[in-house]
């Protein structure tokens, strides 16, 4: 039974959680008309696939690697998938965010716990417990901020080889765990809707995000390749240019979508210049994938697993080899 004071909505669908397991277990319910049936039955069917896969990994986390335990840490997993009559995908029983993912926070007044969102790393606003105090938007020493990067394009690697791609690495849908410690974990949300690593998911039409590829927006295509250039802006942000104003450059409209006009590119301005600005603070070899990673083309740019390769040599270079 579900709880239907808990509703919350998305862009996707609604969310509830379950009643009786005190918030560690929600479903998502699908819009249906935000896809066409024969494309509510191919993502039923790529997560069908992805979630075989991951049982077989779940035999292997039982004999002990240390790796697949891991992947159960950074990605939000569901439980199972539900599908209408036809086979089409109408929701997900999923457990929710760990509370690692969460700070004590007064709201209006009141003790709570409030979700520490990936644009908290960079921000105005001092919503993670600092490491440093040499700067108050960059509260988190470089070594945490590249555990934190290395473990989210582990995540989202580890997606693509389960025939998935998020297709919306946002604020909204990355969670920091362990944000007061040196060694946070991305959390990755919302990543089992089915889109998939082929086939370019032109059924999503023009996704709405605070991050996002330029070309695949004007294209209305999604493909592995879009969530690696939306890896490598929150890369170069976090990690290079670390300004709140990248954050709040105004998005593009749709004139300025069809039409190619400068606010859609003001984001993909921002990382490329303030990468290039900041070549000298990182190696020759990072800059060189990281910039292949932000080119407009999607074929130009390298695959989710090289770039994570390059950011964990990277990370094991601050001598943490965890």
């Amino acid at each position: 039974m579900v709880d239907k004071s808990s509703q919350k909505e998305g862009g996707q669908g609604a969310f509830f959680y379950i009643k009786d397991t005190n918030e560690r277990l929600a479903i998502k319910i699908f819009k249906a008309e935000k896809a066409e049936p024969t494309e509510r039955t191919r993502r039923a069917r790529n997560i069908e696939s992805a979630l075989k896969t991951l049982s077989t990994l779940q035999t292997t986390l039982q004999a002990g690697d240390p790796t697949v335990f891991l992947l159960f840490n950074l990605l939000n997993i569901p439980k199972q998938y539900i599908a209408d009559s036809d086979g089409g995908l109408m929701g997900l029983l999923i457990p929710t965010a760990p509370s690692s993912c969460y700070l004590d926070a007064e709201i209006m007044g009141r003790r709570s716990k409030k979700p520490v969102r990936i644009g908290d790393i960079i921000s105005d606003e001092r919503h993670i417990i600092p490491r440093q105090t040499s700067d108050s938007n960059d509260p988190l020493l470089p070594t945490a901020k590249w555990s934190f990067l290395d473990s989210l394009c582990q995540a989202v690697a580890s997606l693509h080889e389960l025939g998935l791609i998020h297709a919306d690495i946002s604020s909204n849908n990355i969670l920091v765990r362990w944000s007061d410690s040196k060694d946070p974990k991305a959390y990755v949300i919302d990543a089992f809707n089915g889109f998939s690593t082929t086939g370019g998911n032109k059924a999503l039409g023009r996704m709405r995000s605070d991050v996002f590829c330029p070309r695949s927006l004007q294209l209305g295509e999604y493909t592995a390749a879009t969530d690696v250039y939306c890896l490598t802006w929150w890369i170069v942000h976090i990690a290079i240019t670390a300004n709140p104003i990248g954050a709040k450059l105004p998005p593009p409209s749709t004139r300025d979508i069809v039409e190619g006009n400068d606010n859609l590119y003001l984001r993909h301005k921002y990382v490329t210049e303030g990468l290039e600005l900041g070549r000298n603070t990182i190696p020759s070899w990072l800059y060189s994938i990281l910039e292949e990673s932000l080119r407009l083309e999607p074929a130009d740019r390298p695959s989710a697993r090289d770039l994570t390769y390059a950011v964990h040599d990277h990370w094991l270079n601050y001598g943490d080899s965890r």
